[in-house]
């Protein structure tokens, strides 16, 4: 486990015998209620995570930066879909450029609301065109179909361009490994169950920052009642902008 940037992230530890002590004084003498049994000295991550490899007798933990990508230009895959809607504000919050792609007037529509300087239909035979000229390469490149993307993603990197990619495809993708080899891109695969908690405390801080400051918005919703299940169904089967919600 790295130490992510400057490790701030605050962690809070309960020795056993305290929880234990506390939780008899609490049944035995205390009033009935709700009861939050906590450590009085939380420390950051930067504090406790060498003193913890000390004690092991593990190597000190690596430092990993926490790629800022102020300034930088990101290139967001599906800017109609939820990862790419959300990816789009908060790039633009961070303050990238942000380039995305999508498949139809509408869904550009909504990207373009979601704030994102350039607009490219992927299935233009002049994509990577289009997006060169207002951007030479990209720094960063969110990914939700790795396979059926990869070529404009190499199209349009540079040494150093890391490509963060989630969500699986039906077939796994060929990786053309001379390819990436000749742009030295970065492929990183993200779970959300893998990442480091430190890194999930930041990012749950950013986005909390994020919602009480008005930056990110919603999805279009479509709506339906339990009872009509079949039509949700068939909605979903043709790809809406927006998510379908069945509500009892």
């Amino acid at each position: 486990m790295p130490v992510v940037d400057g490790g701030t992230g605050i962690w809070s530890f309960i020795e056993v015998t305290d929880a234990a002590a506390a939780t008899v004084a609490a049944v035995a003498k205390g009033p009935p209620g709700i009861y939050n049994v906590v450590d009085d000295e939380p420390a950051p991550v930067v504090q406790w995570l060498p003193y913890l490899a000390s004690c092991l007798g593990a190597k000190p933990p690596m430092r990993a930066p926490a790629w800022p990508v102020s300034g930088q230009t990101v290139l967001v895959a599906g800017g109609a879909g939820a990862v790419g809607h959300f990816a789009i504000e908060l790039a633009k919050r961070a303050g990238a450029r942000v380039i995305t792609t999508v498949s139809s007037p509408e869904k550009a529509a909504l990207a373009e609301k979601a704030g994102a300087d350039l607009v490219v239909n992927y299935r233009s035979a002049d994509a990577a065109q289009q997006i060169r000229a207002f951007a030479p390469a990209v720094d960063r490149v969110i990914e939700v179909a790795l396979g059926a993307n990869l070529a404009l993603d190499l199209a349009l990197a540079r040494a150093g361009t890391t490509v963060v990619t989630y969500a699986a495809e039906a077939a796994n993708p060929a990786l053309p490994v001379r390819a990436c080899m000749t742009a030295n891109v970065i492929l990183r695969f993200v779970l959300l169950y893998g990442v480091p908690p430190a890194a999930l405390e930041r990012a749950a801080a950013d986005i909390t920052a994020a919602l009480a400051a008005g930056d990110l918005t919603g999805l279009p919703v479509h709506k339906f009642p339990l009872d009509a299940i079949a039509a949700a169904h068939e909605t979903v089967e043709a790809g809406p902008v927006g998510k379908v919600i069945v509500t009892p």
